[in-house]
């Protein structure tokens, strides 16, 4: 297989390419514990990222575990992050191609984790030009997602979170694209809910909960996506002393939709608020956590709050667990309940 740089020497064809020794010596001296080492590197690197050449360089070193450590990986990946854009539209079709299929290869055979989530990051920066021409990367993610190893399944739903905002634009604004893409993501959400890998169902908790969020406002989500709402609590409860940041984005999506008054949410009041309360009572959990619960069922008692009166001993219920929080805070009574609450700061401000 021709190295990638055959392709992108065409950018330039009288100049010799950017070469990966050239790259792999500064993005070294970049993990060194010298700050003048450091900044000497910084400062050589810096018009070497203008040229589009840099990108052969990039992708060699990133997809060459053999020859650079994982350190080096990662900074390649993150510096491919910030200039492909720029330099990705300068390449033909048949080099932007062979980029494409050089990202996958990455996530594919990369075993360091970190490496991984960086060319994820590349590989969402290109589908906000590239998703209606990249079908690979469909395939690729519906095999990820299928896949024996617990390392594949977690790298197909972290690549549908980095690309929520791409699909849910693309699904919002073409409603033929949302009619083919929606049922085919949904599947693949359902999926990942419903893995037993704890990192693979966080995974697949965020990347529901990101395009969840950004729909929030459209018909799209009660549409397509209603269903998933009620896994997505489930599997959040399940990995409550596992994973916060699982709690944390459901709490998220539980606060755009309801504020959008969306059904998914106002139909299933009852279990959204006993999950929001269980949340709010558990001491082990971080305090933004459990003010981002609070938020919440202060929003569903605003919105809804006639429905939540009707809900048996619901009320008892959030004052009991008001004044839970009460008794096992060192702090006033009000600076328990409203000091690190956003929306009691925002009024304290007008």
């Amino acid at each position: 297989q021709r190295s990638i740089k055959f392709f992108l020497r065409a950018v330039h064809p009288n100049k010799a390419a950017i070469t990966m020794a050239d790259f792999s010596t500064l993005l070294t001296a970049l993990t060194q514990p010298d700050t003048n080492v450091i900044r000497q590197a910084e400062a050589s690197i810096k018009p070497m990222l203008k040229d589009p050449r840099c990108v052969a360089a990039l992708l060699d070193i990133v997809g060459n575990p053999a020859a650079q450590n994982a350190g080096v990986r990662q900074i390649g990946a993150i510096l491919l992050r910030k200039r492909i854009s720029s330099h990705y539209s300068k390449f033909d079709a048949g080099t932007q191609a062979q980029v494409k299929a050089k990202l996958l290869e990455i996530l594919q055979t990369e075993s360091e984790r970190s490496v991984r989530k960086g060319i994820i990051g590349v590989v969402g920066i290109l589908t906000k030009t590239e998703l209606a021409t990249w079908p690979e990367l469909f395939t690729f993610i519906g095999q990820a997602t299928q896949h024996e190893s617990a390392d594949a399944r977690e790298i197909g739903f972290l690549l549908l979170e980095e690309m929520s905002e791409v699909l849910g634009t693309a699904m919002e604004t073409d409603e033929e694209q949302c009619k083919s893409m929606a049922p085919q993501i949904n599947s693949l959400l359902e999926r990942g809910l419903a893995d037993n890998d704890a990192k693979v169902s966080a995974a697949s908790v965020r990347a529901a909960g990101s395009l969840l969020s950004f729909l929030a406002e459209t018909p799209q989500m009660d549409l397509y996506f209603k269903g998933l709402l009620s896994g997505v609590i489930s599997v959040a409860d399940r990995l409550k002393g596992v994973s916060e940041d699982a709690v944390g984005v459901t709490l998220d999506v539980l606060y755009d939709l309801t504020l959008s008054g969306c059904s998914s949410v106002m139909d299933n009041i009852e279990p959204v608020l006993a999950w929001t309360l269980s949340v709010l009572t558990t001491n082990d959990l971080e305090i933004n956590l459990r003010d981002s619960a609070a938020l919440v069922i202060a929003q569903l008692c605003e919105i809804r709050g006639k429905t939540v009166c009707k809900i048996p001993n619901a009320v008892h219920n959030i004052m009991a667990a008001l004044y839970v929080i009460i008794e096992s805070t060192p702090e006033s009574a009000a600076g328990a309940l409203f000091e690190n609450n956003p929306m009691w700061l925002e009024l304290q401000n007008d």
